[in-house]
């Protein structure tokens, strides 16, 4: 299996990384330089560095990969103070990839985070 984690270098998308890479799969690691940890990179997994919202890139990648989602951006105090990129994070990218998944005839694996902070 050939995989495409998005958000691959933050800490739900690494683990899955890695469990790709010790169940031998070979693994395409999709992250932004906002929102990923690089030292959270498996340095056995192919990187590019990209935002899934750009949608000229994406479709070539997801011709030779298996797409599975993670990038979500789950800070409440950043939701409340930009809701626009809330939800530029949260919907639009991931219809995009869910969209090239479609066009793909790929699967599409998707995992979503909720969190809570204290003191709102």
């Amino acid at each position: 299996m050939r995989a495409i984690i998005t958000d691959g270098t933050g800490f739900v998308g690494s683990h899955a990384v890695c469990a790709h890479i010790n169940a031998g799969n070979a693994v395409l690691v999709l992250d932004n330089p906002f929102a990923g940890h690089e030292i959270n990179l498996n340095l056995q997994a192919e990187f590019v560095s990209l935002c899934i919202s750009e949608r000229e890139t994406v479709p070539f990648l997801f011709d030779r990969f298996s797409p599975q989602h993670y990038a979500t951006q789950v800070n409440i105090r950043c939701s409340v103070a930009d809701p626009f990129f809330d939800s530029e994070v949260n919907v639009i990218d991931t219809i995009n990839p869910l969209c090239e998944a479609v066009r793909a005839e790929a699967m599409f694996g998707f995992a979503g985070r909720v969190s809570l902070e204290e003191g709102l």
